[in-house]
């Protein structure tokens, strides 16, 4: 029988080096989670983009101004078309981001061009309904 050299058993880690692993391990896991969500907002953009998603109250760009097909399909497809730029803005972000982030910065990087989206879909919304305002 061998000795059990020091650290085989993990008693000789220092626990900073520990704490650290794991803050990095759940970083990846939350990056991992909103790269997955990126992915269902491209998802979500698409049935918009092609215009198959007739008006309704469930799914789609529901506020005053969409209520009518006229409205609706091209105020729908530019908010797919948003949600997509975003998902895909934000995914490059969190994939280049260095992997010692500040959890601040990776939610900023992922809400960030989502919130882009969104109100640039309603400025675009705005310019539909009264041309004369842009």
């Amino acid at each position: 029988m061998g000795c059990a050299r020091r650290g085989d058993s993990g008693e000789g880690r220092r626990p900073s080096l520990t704490r650290s692993r794991e803050t990095a391990a759940a970083a990846d896991r939350e990056s991992a989670r909103f790269i997955a969500a990126c992915v269902v907002y491209a998802i979500v953009g698409l049935p918009l983009i092609l215009r198959i998603v007739p008006p309704n109250g469930v799914y789609g760009f529901r506020v005053a101004g969409t209520g009518n097909a006229a409205m609706w399909y091209p105020a729908n497809a530019f908010l797919g078309w948003a949600l997509v730029a975003a998902a895909v803005c934000a995914a490059v972000l969190l994939i280049t981001l260095p992997a010692r982030i500040k959890p601040w910065v990776m939610r900023l990087a992922f809400f960030a061009p989502l919130w882009g989206a969104l109100i640039a879909s309603w400025l675009y919304l705005q310019a539909l309904l009264d041309p004369s305002r842009v």
